[in-house]
């Protein structure tokens, strides 16, 4: 995996926390299961946004050494802090 990589892009919407809970692999952890049920049942569920708000803060990846997490600003990315470049950092807002 790359430093960065777009996991879903906006035009999903609202249905971005529903495609990643449809999709994510077992690579991921820190994530409850209960709130991946929430998100698979979309977002007429009341807790949907809670649960999608618990899964952005805590999921990690971690492949080779590297942690990536979960950054969501209308497209959701998959990011690794240490292996992107102080340019991505700044584009990204990490350096602020």
């Amino acid at each position: 995996m790359d430093s960065i990589e777009c996991y879903s892009d906006n035009a999903r919407g609202i249905y971005i926390p529903q495609h990643f809970a449809e999709t994510f692999n077992t690579g991921w952890s820190n994530i409850d299961q209960e709130d991946i049920s929430i998100l698979k049942q979309g977002p007429d569920h009341e807790l949907y946004w809670d649960a999608w708000t618990e899964v952005l803060d805590n999921a990690k990846f971690e492949k080779d050494g590297n942690t990536w997490i979960l950054y969501q600003d209308g497209d959701l990315w998959c990011v690794c802090l240490n292996l992107m470049t102080a340019e991505e950092k700044d584009n990204f807002g990490f350096n602020e």
